[in-house]
């Protein structure tokens, strides 16, 4: 199917960014190992005395060192800049080189040591970030091909999108602040810090039995599906006397019982998004068929579900 080829392709990009940056990183790593090989084990050392210190940027600094190589004087200076300084005047240390360069002499200090991998590290904890980050619900709806519900249950496993109006299947819920009868929402309790920013005290999504259906069929849903709702707060309120209830309950609900209670209910502001029968949504997760019904598997924490 074409959608699904252009689905893999925009995926497996990540993953190729993500190999890319691994395999760059370990073969930096072996350069690195092979050139410090080269000098500390299959390369020569002299004892020398360090002549001079030289000043380098931000406080960092090389050692002058002076040491004999086969009947003649070499005074080089390191190629690599220590910070702190770790040399002194009249210091006498033991500098590795190859036969072939004895004017580029290696000390042991641990810049001299690390700084050849730095560049291999760097890159594989970038490819580490973009192999294990996880994908935001938006780029999740943007990425996943659209089809019908009726290719759902035909198409094997892809990550997917369908678009449809929502239809209940059992019986509904009601939204945690607000009483509203609905077929999903989420919920999340903030408490305002001072200076005026928001910190998460909890946050809930919940599901019905719910269906969606667009023009060839319908995609079915169990109660309790795991969600990823990407959808805005539609009302909003603070701790007062009528809410306190549901507030006290949807925290009980979170195992989060008397986490309002320290610094009073004045600074909790609750936040509340419904979607109900009839509502056009449109949602990403893995193809699939239980018992040649069409549903979605959840990506990751849960299905996405986003409002057209």
């Amino acid at each position: 199917m074409g959608s699904d080829a252009r689905f893999q392709r925009s995926w497996s990009s990540k993953t190729a960014w993500a190999g890319a940056l691994l395999a760059l990183g370990l073969m930096s790593g072996v350069v690195a190992f092979l050139t410090l090989g080269a000098v500390f084990v299959w390369g020569r050392s002299a004892e020398a005395v360090v002549v001079d210190v030289e000043e380098r940027h931000q406080g960092s600094c090389a050692g002058v060192f002076e040491y004999e190589v086969d009947g003649r004087v070499v005074r080089a200076a390191s190629r690599v800049s220590s910070a702190p300084c770790p040399w002194s005047k009249g210091e006498r240390v033991t500098v590795y080189f190859t036969a072939n360069t004895p004017d580029e002499p290696r000390s042991a200090a641990f810049w001299e040591v690390a700084m050849p991998f730095m560049p291999s590290a760097l890159l594989l904890v970038a490819g580490l970030v973009v192999a294990l980050r996880r994908p935001r619900a938006s780029e999740i709806l943007e990425s996943a091909p659209t089809v019908t519900a009726a290719e759902v249950s035909r198409i094997g496993r892809h990550l997917v999108r369908v678009q449809g109006a929502l239809e209940a299947r059992g019986p509904l819920l009601e939204a945690p602040f607000t009483g509203r009868p609905c077929l999903l929402f989420w919920a999340r309790l903030s408490r305002r810090e001072k200076g005026g920013a928001l910190s998460l005290v909890g946050d809930s999504s919940r599901a019905a039995a719910f269906a969606v259906r667009d023009g060839t069929g319908t995609v079915e849903f169990a109660a309790g599906t795991p969600l990823r709702l990407k959808i805005d707060a539609d009302t909003e309120g603070g701790a007062t006397a009528q809410h306190r209830p549901a507030i006290e309950r949807f925290l009980e609900q979170l195992g989060r019982r008397g986490a309002a209670e320290p610094d009073g209910a004045d600074d909790l502001v609750w936040y509340e998004a419904v979607l109900v029968a009839g509502d056009t949504v449109e949602l990403a997760g893995f193809s699939s068929s239980r018992e040649g019904t069409a549903t979605l598997e959840p990506v990751g924490e849960g299905v996405v579900v986003g409002k057209v």
